[in-house]
């Protein structure tokens, strides 16, 4: 199946013929970041609160910038997505560029509905039912019933943000 997939890769004619991960030269990790920057561009992203090192900390923690990367819940590539929210979007998670195209319109969706970048990254972590019913239960409490991985993830994501600020 491994093999298949970097056929695939070959066909397609992206020079990735193997995972990007933190091993990877940083001409990888640039291009991959290029992708982002032209994608964020292209759905006019920033109005939403979405930049490109928002997205690249998302592949960051997501995959480590695996782009064949699949999670022990089912969730595939860079951005990790979900077998149907891949589906819904019509990409495929495995192609690095329709994985990035994905993630950017599913986190363009979450930033338009929360109006907060911070709930929208928990709702990309852990599901928009799983936010949204902690907000009604819960009340302005609702961040401290967050899963422990998920409120991690949000500061972790955001950390590395404010990191490459400086």
């Amino acid at each position: 199946m491994r093999l298949e997939r970097l056929l695939y890769f070959a066909l397609v004619g992206n020079f990735l013929l193997r995972p990007i991960d933190a091993s990877t030269s940083e001409t990888t990790r640039r291009y991959i970041d290029n992708i982002v920057k032209e994608t964020v561009e292209r759905y006019d992203a920033h109005k939403h609160g979405i930049t490109p090192k928002l997205v690249s900390s998302v592949i960051l923690h997501e995959s480590s910038y695996d782009s064949l990367a699949v999670s022990r819940k089912g969730a595939r590539g860079l951005m990790q997505l979900m077998p149907f929210t891949a589906e819904e979007l019509s990409v495929d998670p495995l192609n690095p560029r329709d994985c990035i195209d994905g993630g950017i319109r599913r986190l363009i969706k979450l930033c338009r509905k929360y109006k907060d970048t911070r709930l929208a990254l928990a709702a990309y972590n852990c599901g928009e039912t799983k936010v949204d019913t902690l907000r009604v239960v819960y009340g302005e409490l609702w961040w401290d019933k967050l899963p422990r991985e998920t409120r991690n993830y949000v500061a972790n994501v955001l950390g590395y943000i404010n990191r490459k600020k400086s």
